[in-house]
């Protein structure tokens, strides 16, 4: 177990700055924060950077197993208030990890058969249950378009409880040319809609893109005139229209849909 004076107090700085996207962007890192969701990194084989663990939890049998699934990744020892000092959360776990973000696009998908697209869905918890819901109904990518949250952003990645291993997960800032470089490839998009057919009605093609776009606003125009054009609109029905409850939150009728889809 490598101690506390083996970790600089400039790398200290370096790891709390990857809670601010600014952070992430200059050293190319994210946090992992909370056992279940280094236990999945580590299971998964990812490239991990390092092990933060509070100096209370080292008896901890967890640990021994992370240090050996992490293989050459460097495990450091720390204080409690040295952690808090490294994360947001108010009650954290003790122990985090960090990881390179990798370096993805959209031509990485072109063998895919199911994808999801985020158009502008600003919300970091909702973001990552679409990850999660992707995972669970064996997707293959899930696409983040520009006003997207950031996927890893330390509340998403919390959301996606340890997900982000099981999809390819991209960002880019031109999502209506990466759709159009993706349905030249052969695949079909469909978005949801409350004008849209009802999803019971509807069949997916072999390759599909699901589009989701924020509560507040919908699909941006120019994805909305694609789906128009050459794709289709998809709506959940419900038992009855409440005048209180408008639409589904974006999260619950994504995985509604992408349940429908794997039917």
């Amino acid at each position: 177990m490598n101690q506390l004076s083996k970790l600089t107090r400039g790398r200290a700085l370096e790891i709390a700055s990857l809670e601010r996207a600014a952070g992430r962007r200059k050293y190319g890192q994210f946090l992992i924060e909370g056992w279940r969701a280094v236990e999945s990194a580590v299971n998964a084989g990812a490239p991990l950077l390092e092990i933060v663990v509070r100096s209370d939890a080292l008896d901890d049998p967890r640990l021994k197993e992370f240090e050996v699934g992490a293989g050459t990744c460097e495990v450091w020892s720390l204080p409690t208030k040295a952690v808090a000092r490294l994360t947001s959360v108010v009650r954290d776990q003790g122990i985090l990890a960090t990881g390179k973000i990798p370096n993805t696009d959209c031509r990485s998908l072109i063998d895919a058969r199911r994808i999801v697209a985020l158009d502008a869905v600003q919300d970091p918890g909702n973001v990552g249950t679409l990850v999660r819901c992707a995972a669970w109904f064996g997707f293959d990518a899930v696409i983040a378009g520009s006003g997207t949250a950031d996927f890893y952003n330390p509340k998403v990645v919390r959301s996606m409880a340890g997900a982000m291993w099981d999809v390819d997960l991209v960002a880019t800032n031109k999502l209506p040319a990466e759709l159009d470089r993706l349905m030249a490839a052969g695949f079909e998009v469909a978005a949801a809609d409350m004008a849209g057919r009802n999803v019971l009605e509807w069949k997916p093609g072999e390759k599909t893109i699901l589009l989701l776009g924020s509560e507040a606003h919908g699909l941006t125009g120019k994805i909305r005139e694609t789906v128009a054009a050459v794709g289709t609109f998809v709506r959940i029905g419900g038992a009855r229209r409440n005048a209180g409850v408008e639409s589904l939150n974006v999260a619950v009728a994504g995985g509604i849909i992408m349940h429908r889809m794997r039917m």
